[in-house]
């Protein structure tokens, strides 16, 4: 029902209190009329009384008036003194319900009793419950003036979304500016209704949505080793509303600190992305020690840069900048299991520009292993590709020919390489260390059938390298003092020293443009074979074996002649023997393989499936089960080959085992014997010696699953590699489903490595990795990551982490029981994300070792 005018009627009889005038009604209110129609509604009735200059709706009932919206049980309208009482009620069972709600500028607020001004549009709130910001405000009573600034009494701020929360600040007195702040009297906190002594002589929170500066408070710790610290603590800068930057630092009282930064921007339909920066100095060890002190410094750049695909899609724009100068200072701070045992980082800068029927990428890497030292980066890499296109195609054919379904492309390839140690890749002269190169790829190939049911593919491969260094050797010999003993006929020889002519073999970098070609031609035809097992009898129905057989042939002319100038010999030794070198043996591409090629290469690819039949209440069904997803030999012969002309072949098994093992399995077998005595390779098979057919020399095997509570997703997981970062570092929401009873994931990979390079002993190695969650109840959750090398004995990094969801405040426990990271962290914060700086934390930090 909806009425926009009054009409006569009696009033009938009322329970509801008499509302005392309050000092919202002004006496100039009374004389003055309101200046917008009043639109208002109810489900059950309404009752005017037009002497009396009111309006009573009842059931569900609403007033609009303006940008301003009171929805209750029971709305009085009283238009001699322009003002609005709601009201709740209450069921058979005492149960409140219909109680009053306001909106005001898309603002709301829940409460038992409201009163409003429509002239002054001032209102007074009872027991009101509104949202600001990210935080949730109670009043006893609340005041709202013309400006809509909030006057609260008696407030108590949830620091949270969950209104039944039993953690809050209290204070007699406050206001909130709408889009600037709250500010409060005398406030503490109070944690399960009970008051506690952390207070603070005003209360100041940020209720905006736009950006302003603020310090971010520092957690308190002590370490055995460097003393009491600061960790964690800086500043906010709101610089605008497309960047911002955190200023964070560490000190300790040895003497060690750490400086990071972090910049954050995000341009609208063009790119977002952040840039990291942080420099620390270690101290280890004692100063009045001067063996076992040592300084070490360590920085990091990171950059991260995405952008938008609404800005160009032609062209693509993208880094992703990880450098790391000494990680030792990271890893005895990592946050999770994930960045301790990450020891090799990587970046790249990407650039794409797309055109028709071409692309034009240049890139920037970076490659670097904290453990080694070693740092390769590569700026510029350029690569530029035609795709494939059919120049002899006929247009409107029906049938094609072969002439038709010749496809040719084209690749170019150039890069600058630059490598060595992290402490000295940038001294002396780089520009000398660098490596330049430039290569063409020029792929044609043609396809058609034969017998129907077999496809061929000849192809043809013509590739060029251009380097600007190339390398010589020469062979000489140079004086050495020798010790050589000498039979004197007494109990004691004489050892005298000589000097003798030893082979050298000088290198030398050639600084010259120099280029090579090469090429080949292969012919690859395969097909399809299925063969079907049928079985009467049992379950088992059928068995289908898929086998794809893939027969190549490849000739490649002998490079290594010396009609192409890129192999030579060299003597190596007095005798005057001689070995082969290539000019390009330490170049970007390499160059020309010698040795002539005419081979024949054979892979069988195996898939095997099973139909198992199945009694319902319908009748029988059939289910389709892999038993083998992938099994594969492959190997190779050599006709143009003096010696060795069979390769190594090949053994590959995937499969997946009860539905969640996936199952990786690699091997190599050698066909030629192995002399044990000269420990090398001996052109002779195997099974002319021993009866073998050939001998093992290597395998893998790699077993990875995961497995939860929630089996349907687990399985999902399966083909996932294993992730060592528990649930609980991940944070407290994610892929665990709190509806369930004790829902739980475990993730495990199991690595086995064997090797047999001289055919005496077969040498293994070991490694178990797992990590899990379980949550025991909704707000309780437990994680652990570690492992296991059966090699060593010894588990490797291990940490366990306990998580408490305690609505506004959550809750953490970190213990790595042993190692060099040895600790334990208990942190205690608030989850908005205005007050997460708002901690309370105990760190403990062992002694470091002198030789980690």
């Amino acid at each position: 029902m909806s009425i926009n005018g009054l009409n006569a009627q009696a009033l009938p009889s009322d329970t509801l209190k008499k509302v005392t005038t309050d000092t919202l009604v002004r006496k100039e209110d009374t004389s003055e009329s309101i200046d917008e129609p009043i639109k208002y509604s109810a489900e059950d009735s309404i009752v005017a009384l037009p002497q009396q200059g009111k309006a009573l709706l009842y059931g569900k009932a609403r007033v609009d008036y303006g940008g301003t919206t009171i929805e209750a049980q029971f709305i009085e309208i009283d238009y001699t003194k322009n003002l609005i009482l709601a009201y709740g009620s209450k069921d058979s069972t005492g149960k409140p319900f219909g109680n009053p709600v306001f909106k005001d500028n898309g603002e709301t607020m829940e409460a038992d009793k409201i009163m409003y001004n429509l002239k002054s549009k001032k209102g007074k709130i009872y027991n009101a419950l509104t949202k600001q910001g990210e935080l949730l405000v109670i009043g006893s009573e609340i005041k709202k003036d013309s400006l809509n600034n909030i006057y609260f009494k008696d407030m108590r701020c949830l620091p949270c979304q969950e209104a039944d929360a039993r953690t809050a600040f209290r204070a007699k007195k406050a206001k909130a500016i709408p889009d600037d702040k709250i500010v409060t009297g005398p406030m503490f906190l109070e944690i399960g209704n009970i008051p506690t002594p952390l207070g603070l002589p005003f209360g100041y929170f940020p209720n905006t949505k736009k950006q302003a500066n603020g310090i971010l408070l520092p957690t308190f710790g002590t370490s055995q080793d460097r003393g009491i610290n600061l960790r964690n603590g800086g500043y906010y800068l709101g610089i605008n509303d497309k960047t911002d930057m955190i200023i964070r630092g560490d000190i300790y009282a040895n003497g060690t600190w750490l400086l990071t930064t972090n910049n954050n921007y995000n341009i609208r339909y063009k790119s977002s992305g952040a840039v990291n920066l942080s420099y620390s100095s270690l101290q280890i060890g004692d100063k009045d020690i001067p063996k076992t002190y040592r300084n070490e410094v360590s920085y990091t750049i990171g950059w991260l840069h995405t952008q938008d695909n609404k800005r160009n899609p032609s062209i693509r724009f993208s880094a992703n900048v990880n450098y790391r100068k000494n990680q030792i200072y990271n890893r005895f701070n990592a946050i999770n299991t994930g960045q301790y045992v990450t020891n090799t980082y990587q970046s790249n800068i990407n650039f794409t520009k797309t055109f028709k029927l071409s692309s034009l990428s240049i890139n920037a890497t970076h490659s670097q292993n904290s453990q080694s030292q070693l740092v390769e980066i590569t700026f510029p890499k350029l690569t530029f590709n035609v795709n494939r296109f059919y120049p002899f195609k006929r247009a409107g054919a029906v049938k094609q020919s072969v002439i038709d379904k010749i496809g040719i492309s084209y690749l170019l390839e150039t890069e600058n390489r630059l490598s060595g140690k992290d402490s000295t890749i940038f001294k002396g002269s780089p520009l000398d260390s660098m490596q330049y190169g430039l290569r063409h790829s020029l792929p044609i190939s043609t396809n058609f059938n034969i017998l129907k049911y077999i496809t061929a593919t000849p192809a043809i491969n013509l590739s060029s390298v251009l380097y600007t260094k190339s390398i010589s050797k020469t062979y000489t010999t140079q004086p050495e003092l020798r010790d050589f003993t000498v039979k004197t006929g007494g109990d004691i020889d004489t050892v005298i020293k000589k000097s003798v002519q030893v082979p050298v073999i000088n290198t030398k970098t050639n600084k010259d443009l120099v280029a090579a070609y090469e090429a080949n031609f292969t012919t690859a035809f395969n097909t399809k074979v299925y063969f079907d097992y049928l079985f009467k009898k049992g379950k088992l129905k059928q068995v289908r074996h898929l086998l794809i057989p893939t027969l190549t042939y490849g000739y490649r002319p002998d490079f290594g002649d010396p009609k192409y100038t890129v192999w030579k010999n060299v003597q190596y030794d007095t005798l005057g023997n001689k070995t082969s070198y290539s000019i390009f043996e330490k170049s970007l591409y390499g160059g020309p393989r010698r040795g002539k090629e005419s081979s024949l290469t054979l892979n069988l690819n195996n898939v095997l499936e099973a139909k198992l039949k199945q009694k319902t209440d319908t009748g029988t069904t059939f289910k389709k089960v892999t038993l083998i997803q992938g099994l594969g030999i492959n190997g190779s012969y050599n006709f143009a080959a003096d010696s060795f002309k069979m390769s190594v072949v090949g053994v590959s098994l995937r499969t997946v085992l009860f539905k969640y093992f996936d199952i990786n399995v690699l091997s190599s077998f050698d066909p030629y014997t192995y002399n044990k005595i000269s420990k090398t390779r001996v052109n002779q098979f195997v099974s002319k010696n021993d009866g073998r057919v050939a001998r093992f020399t290597s395998g893998s095997l790699v077993v990875s699953t995961s497995i939860g509570s929630n089996m349907i997703e687990a399985i999902k997981k399966t083909r996932q590699p294993t992730d060592q970062t528990n649930g609980v570092e991940r944070g407290a929401k994610n892929d665990l489903n709190n509806q369930e009873t004790m829902p739980w994931n475990l993730r495990i990979g199991y690595n086995l490595n064997l090797s047999n390079p001289d055919d005496r002993k077969i040498i293994t190695s070991q490694l178990l990795n797992f990590s899990g969650d379980l949550m025991p109840t909704k707000f309780w959750k437990v994680g652990i990551s570690s492992g296991f090398d059966f090699n060593t004995q010894k588990l490797s990094y291990t940490k366990f982490d306990i998580y408490r969801d305690l609505k506004c405040w959550e809750a953490r426990i970190e213990w790595i029981p042993f190692g060099p990271n040895k600790s334990y962290n208990l942190v205690l914060n608030l989850k908005t994300a205005m007050l997460s700086d708002f901690k309370i934390p105990k760190r403990s930090i062992p002694r470091f070792d002198n030789d980690f």
